[in-house]
């Protein structure tokens, strides 16, 4: 199993998917500049295409258009942080259930070739418990203990009630929940319900809450009136921390959006995590939220 964050294991996790804007990348480099508490980024989205082709956000990873995010994600990994793939997409596991020998070995050298330290896993509905315990395994064997494997469900899907979501995920974690280091639960609409419906997994016993982290959005684009946002949402985090020993972390959807989903954009994509983290107890601002 992969080591946790600091502070009784609490993380830090932000999800980076947009990497270029009419030409412009966008660093991620920023998220350790600004003291954010960074533990974990999660570069998206991996898809695995026909032919052996491992894509990345429907570009090929070693094209001359991302070669300066591998450089910058590097530098975050000799700061401490970790960075780990999603994969996501409907043919994704498809091709990993009908063809796991053909498709999985350039999974395997792509997280190799960029020396990514996990892996985030988006798995979509239906979809056989059989091919992600088999890909767990094969995570775990091939990559070592310090390898982190995740995954991304609904609240719903971690909430029980007898869907086929949650048979799966129940399945899953009784038969991997050793080699699973965390789930990234999202926290998509429910508004103010948010906090209750992650206190409710808690409640269930099933998933510790150390392997639950809180996954909410950065972005209050296209939002009601019953989003979580800004000051609410890190009152809402600080009450977790208060009431649900071992919380695991928060995540946000994602690096960039924040800015992009602004009035007045000011260009401080990092804001967001500077102030979870501060919440958390992490990086340059902790002081004003412990």
């Amino acid at each position: 199993m992969a080591e946790t964050g600091p502070l009784g294991g609490r993380l830090l996790v932000m999800y980076y998917r947009t990497h270029h804007d009419g030409g412009r990348y966008r660093s991620p480099l920023a998220l350790t500049a600004r003291h954010t508490g960074l533990t974990d980024l999660v570069v998206g989205t991996v898809r695995l295409d026909t032919g052996g082709v491992v894509s990345l956000n429907s570009a090929l990873p070693g094209a001359p258009g991302p070669a300066p995010m591998w450089v910058d994600l590097a530098a975050l990994r000799e700061q401490g942080v970790r960075v780990l793939a999603l994969l996501g997409g409907r043919r994704s596991f498809a091709r990993l259930d009908h063809g796991f020998r053909t498709n999985y070995p350039p999974l395997k050298a792509f997280l190799r070739h960029y020396r990514l330290d996990g892996l985030d896993l988006r798995v979509p509905e239906p979809m056989s418990a059989g091919v992600t315990e088999r890909l767990v395994d094969r995570l775990r064997a091939d990559f070592g203990a310090d390898f982190v494997i995740s995954f991304a469900p609904t609240a719903a899907e971690l909430s029980g009630g007898g869907t086929p979501s949650a048979l799966y995920y129940d399945r899953l974690y009784w038969s991997r929940g050793d080699e699973v280091d965390r789930f990234h639960v999202r926290m998509n609409g429910g508004g103010r319900d948010r906090t209750a419906a992650y206190e409710r997994i808690v409640a269930r016993g099933v998933i510790p809450p150390g392997k639950l982290v809180f996954s909410a959005p950065t972005s209050l684009s296209g939002s009601d009136d019953e989003t979580l946002a800004g000051d609410e949402l890190k009152t809402a985090v600080a009450g977790l921390l208060r009431r649900c020993p071992g919380f695991g972390g928060v995540a946000g959807w994602a690096y960039w959006e924040y800015v992009d989903a602004l009035a007045d954009p000011t260009d401080e994509p990092w804001r967001w995590a500077q102030e979870m983290g501060a919440v958390l107890g992490l990086g340059a601002g902790r002081a004003r939220w412990r």
